[in-house]
């Protein structure tokens, strides 16, 4: 068994190796991504000589992750783990744009309005600040108590991979999964690309329609209002689940997404309240 130096490394392997236990948790928040060991490979950098994995697109083997739970390790003890927090904010949509009305029908990709059906949209996207040269070991998201609203629909998304949706129904319908990720359980999740010009003109209706990466499988839980609600907003990602995600970029450009769109009330569709959280990578350098 690996030699662990630390706790998140110690928390992945519970899901892998099969360390027996409770996995300790952070205090409950209304808005949590927890990633154990995330990994993110980037190129262009020798500064430590650790050989790049390079599994195959929806699956990650055991060796493969101990191969980069060995590497962190070995990282910390040489001194080589930088630890970085980063403020993440999806702004109020009018207060971004300025526009009393976010949503502009007809313009570019959006189509005309019409009643019930996700016609226009309005996106926003934030990078993960970390070095190019910098592997991620671990990342931690959190966020205070806070309400949220919004109007019609949204879409979050990591790297362009859905994590949730109020709009299930159009997703698998107008969607088909790119791959999937197959869980040291052997379940098996599949992976949805968000793109806006399969989506748009999908219906919607004002009732519960959620999706969340991983719920069918018990992997995650997620909570927020339906549309045009004001209520409380909540994500909670197995560790294992998003470690299979972030390996399936390896790009220099990973960032966090959320998209809402509206359909026939510009003064207040394609509009939500601001979103924070904050982000606590740790990683080292190759």
């Amino acid at each position: 068994m690996l030699e662990l130096k630390n706790f998140y490394l110690a928390r992945f392997l519970y899901r892998y190796v099969g360390i027996q236990g409770e996995l300790m948790r952070n205090a409950p928040i209304l808005f949590v991504i927890s990633v154990g060991t995330l990994v993110v490979f980037f190129q262009n950098c020798t500064k430590m000589d650790f050989e790049k994995v390079s599994p195959s697109v929806g699956q990650l083997s055991v060796e493969d992750v101990q191969q980069v739970l060995e590497r962190c390790s070995d990282a910390e003890a040489q001194g080589q783990l930088s630890v970085s927090e980063q403020q993440i904010k999806f702004e109020d949509t009018h207060q971004e744009t300025g526009r009393s009305q976010v949503c502009e029908f007809g313009v570019g990709d959006n189509l005309s309005q019409k009643n019930d059906f996700m016609r226009a949209r309005y996106e926003q996207k934030r990078k993960l600040n970390i070095p190019a040269n910098a592997v991620v070991c671990d990342i931690e998201i959190s966020t205070r108590l806070q309400r949220f609203r919004y109007d019609d629909v949204f879409f979050l998304t990591f790297n362009d991979r859905v994590l949730a949706t109020n709009n299930k129904s159009a997703l698998k319908q107008r969607i088909e999964p790119e791959s999937q990720i197959v869980m040291s359980d052997a379940s098996r999740i599949p992976l949805y690309k968000y793109d806006w010009l399969k989506l748009r003109d999908g219906s919607f209706n004002n009732q519960a329609d959620d999706y969340c990466l991983g719920m069918e499988q018990n992997k995650s839980n997620c909570t927020w209002p339906i549309t045009e609600q004001l209520g409380n907003i909540k994500f909670e990602f197995e560790p294992e689940l998003l470690v299979n995600l972030g390996l399936l970029d390896s790009s220099q450009n990973s960032q966090f997404g959320f998209v809402v769109t509206g359909d026939n009330d510009p003064n207040v569709d394609c509009g939500h309240e601001t979103l924070e959280f904050t982000m606590k990578v740790k990683y080292y350098l190759k």
